[in-house]
């Protein structure tokens, strides 16, 4: 598929990298070149800086050619005018809108967009491991769900920034959970230092 990815930041890169493994043509687009850097060194796909909701910006990214369009920013209201200028103006056949704001989804829905709202689904997931289950489950759709973990760290990592570990294979480190049952997610990476009795969150895609 030709997939345009909007937004470079922890998850678009992190699903860029994922689709062009997996053989897909990807191009992703941010306003920030630095935003990047996030993607690794096999990614083989198109980048482009400009600001997405120019529609300049979305030809030169490809989005008359795309089959699937992901608006993944960190804002919400971004990711809704990417959306609708991929359904409406350019007729894309698949979009994918990214929200945080879990009472804006409805009014979304109505839109005719198909949304996956971080907020609620980390809510649930991490609910589900304080309440003391090691692991909580999210469904994005029919056909994929993603697997949350609270895993506890080796001794050696104590004292380091949670960045500095290494994810199993087809895994993504999101968070920590502490002891106290708060809960750091994907912040700042002086925010993420590992202390005693926290636990490192992993999440994996299950296909």
């Amino acid at each position: 598929m030709n997939i345009l990815i909007v937004g470079c930041g922890t998850v678009g890169a992190a699903l860029a990298d994922q689709l062009c493994a997996r053989g897909h043509d990807v191009s992703i687009v941010d306003a920030n070149a630095e935003s990047f850097s996030r993607l690794s060194q096999n990614f083989t796909g198109f980048t482009l800086t400009g600001v997405p909701i120019d529609s300049d910006v979305l030809r030169k990214a490809g989005i008359e050619g795309c089959d699937v369009v992901a608006a993944v920013t960190h804002n919400d209201n971004m990711n809704v005018m990417v959306a609708q200028m991929s359904k409406e103006i350019f007729g894309v056949p698949h979009v994918v809108t990214r929200i945080f704001d879990f009472r804006k989804r409805e009014v979304f829905d109505q839109f005719g967009l198909n949304t996956v709202c971080q907020t609620s689904l980390t809510v649930s997931a991490l609910a589900s491991i304080i309440m003391g289950n090691s692991s909580g489950q999210l469904t994005l759709d029919q056909s994929t769900s993603i697997s949350m973990e609270a895993v506890e760290p080796p001794r050696e990592a104590m004292g380091r920034s949670v960045w500095e570990l290494t994810p199993p294979a087809g895994q993504s480190i999101v968070g920590l959970l502490h002891r106290d049952g708060r809960i750091t997610m994907m912040g700042d990476k002086e925010r993420m230092v590992i202390s005693e009795g926290d636990r490192v969150l992993f999440a994996r895609a299950i296909d």
